[in-house]
């Protein structure tokens, strides 16, 4: 007996060895396979006319005779195989076997409800719905954003986070801050400008708080300080640091809509129908416009 199990003993050891083998060579190729699709999918970044050829390169394979793109005909597509097979060929590069750089399982699952979610924020919920060839571009860029984070290497991420060293600081323009409100990704102060002596809000958000990268970040911050309506407070200028975001709008002197509801409320005063109709006429007005900058 002892003699059998030294021999079972030294034919397991081999096998084992095989095995941890063959697990380290499936984590160096899936850690390979990363690197080439964050290549990829970074290079839609690398130069501005990068991303004209690639929504160039998508947009006979899926627009219509009417000039849209039709929910249903990109609902189902597999976006990580798509957009990787399109920016390689639009940009000539070379990537060993694209179609085994992907997992599949539960990374491809996980994909498809993204893919999803953010047809959805395009308006795209399904069977009718249509977007025109601009936004169509604007879509394929966020994806491709979100495709290049998830290969990204911890560093890299970092990297993306860091602001460059001549940038002006918000406490350069700002200072007595005093806080004021919490929200649910931001948390409000009241500040003064050291030029010019106004008072304003600063609104700061975590980056780690976001569901999105820097610099889909930094693009929605910009679209932000374009928007100008009357029932919307302007946001005139904003700043960054490596942890956080600040958006500097304009005072706007009163109460908040729901603190005034909710007082009204428990002191049991009615509301005249005339008044109500009125806000909700500016507040569908102001969410309109935002609709329609998208």
């Amino acid at each position: 007996p002892a003699a059998r199990d030294m021999v079972s003993a030294s034919l397991a050891q081999p096998a084992q060895e095989r095995s941890l083998r063959a697990v380290r060579n499936r984590a160096k190729e899936a850690a390979a396979a990363s690197v080439s699709l964050y290549d990829l999918y970074a290079a839609m970044f690398a130069k501005p006319e990068t991303a004209d050829a690639v929504c160039r390169h998508l947009l006979p394979q899926f627009i219509s005779r009417d000039a849209r793109i039709h929910w249903q005909d990109i609902a189902h597509m597999d976006p990580e195989s798509t957009l990787a097979l399109a920016v390689a060929t639009a940009t000539s590069s070379t990537c060993p076997k694209i179609d085994t750089l992907f997992d599949g399982g539960n990374g491809a699952i996980a994909l498809t409800r993204w893919w999803t979610d953010l047809l959805v924020r395009h308006g795209l919920y399904g069977n009718g719905d249509s977007i025109g060839a601009d936004e169509f571009g604007e879509l394929i860029v966020s994806a491709f954003r979100m495709l290049r984070d998830r290969h990204a290497s911890p560093e890299s991420l970092r990297q993306m986070r860091v602001v460059p060293p001549q940038a002006v600081r918000l406490k350069d323009r700002y200072c007595e801050f005093r806080f004021v409100s919490r929200g649910a990704s931001f948390k409000a102060y009241l500040c003064q400008s050291r030029l010019t002596g106004e008072r304003r809000v600063c609104h700061k958000t975590r980056k780690d708080w976001l569901r999105a990268s820097a610099d889909c970040m930094r693009s929605e911050v910009e679209l932000f300080r374009e928007i100008s309506h009357p029932h919307l407070t302007a946001i005139v200028e904003s700043f960054e640091d490596f942890n956080s975001v600040y958006m500097i709008a304009e005072m706007a002197e009163g109460v908040e809509l729901f603190s005034y509801l909710d007082q009204r409320h428990r002191d049991a005063s009615a509301l005249a129908e005339a008044w109500v109709a009125q806000v909700i006429g500016q507040v569908l007005d102001a969410m309109s416009y935002c609709h329609e900058l998208r």
